[in-house]
């Protein structure tokens, strides 16, 4: 099914048209879900929690959810490997997924974006990315 009519059958399920961002820092965790120490595993494993936390909250009453993919990549491969579990928990609950990275760049590498971010057959398995036109 096309990314519009995945939309617009979650946008009548939902009668919401909001996307909510997941864009977690470490500062504005709650209490609770603060890591224990600053290496990179532990913080990436709090944002996991946290952007799970918020998807199960809001999965009846929004379609999309939109993680920022720059707050996972800064912690390396942990971040990487919870931004991947976050998509997955996602998905697992019907939503869609826009992945916030705001990429550009020539068509080559602009066709290579596409194809590690978007559809089915690519690893992150997104519905949307987010682009920047201007390159310059």
């Amino acid at each position: 099914m096309h990314f519009a009519d995945r939309l617009a059958v979650g946008l009548r399920r939902t009668r919401s048209p909001l996307m909510v961002g997941l864009d977690p820092r470490v500062g504005s965790l709650p209490a609770g879900l603060l890591p224990v120490d600053e290496s990179p595993g532990e913080i990436a494993a709090a944002f996991r929690q946290f952007c799970c936390g918020v998807i199960d909250a809001v999965c009846d009453v929004v379609a999309v959810v939109k993680p920022q993919l720059a707050f996972f990549e800064q912690y390396g491969p942990p971040g990487i490997k919870a931004l991947a579990e976050v998509i997955c928990h996602a998905r697992s609950k019907g939503l869609l997924v826009v992945l916030d990275g705001k990429r550009n760049d020539i068509g080559s590498t602009a066709e290579a974006y596409a194809a590690a971010y978007l559809g089915a057959e690519s690893v992150w398995q997104g519905d949307a990315l987010t682009v920047s036109p201007y390159l310059g």
